[in-house]
């Protein structure tokens, strides 16, 4: 599920939840393994197809382009190799599927730390946020 981060600007009396896009876009494969297996994550929203379904075919539109956005801003530039697949007897293309390889990948524990964390002790913000800003660049 989506988890958020509970943040205050310094002086404010109440946190505010903000979202924290590695935690949407693993919703958003929540939501579109969901609505290819015919169900839904969320007990109050149609299936596809079926009555009442337009602001879930939204949601699932959303999260395609969504996962489209982090997967161009991640640009991963790992190398995979290619390896001969056999489509039928005697013709082979190459393939790649990215089994058993290794990526260089940020340290996704230290995110769900600082949300979880924040849930009972909320951040206090010394400044305004920006565009663009990270869980890491505020911590």
């Amino acid at each position: 599920g989506n988890i958020f981060l509970q943040m205050q600007q310094k002086g404010d009396e109440k946190p505010l939840p903000y979202g924290i896009s590695m935690f949407h876009q693993l919703h958003c494969l929540e939501m579109l393994k969901a609505a290819l297996q015919g169900s839904t994550p969320h007990p109050s929203r149609s299936r596809l197809g079926e009555r009442g379904g337009f602001e879930h075919e939204e949601h699932v539109s959303h999260c395609l382009k969504y996962i489209a956005q982090g997967i161009l801003c991640a640009a991963d530039d790992t190398i995979e190799s290619s390896f001969a697949f056999e489509t039928r007897p005697g013709k082979h293309v190459q393939v790649i599927n990215g089994d058993s390889i290794v990526h260089q990948c940020r340290q996704s524990a230290f995110i769900y730390e600082a949300a979880v964390g924040s849930l009972t002790r909320p951040l206090v913000l010394q400044r305004e946020l920006r565009d663009g800003d990270t869980v890491r660049g505020i911590l």
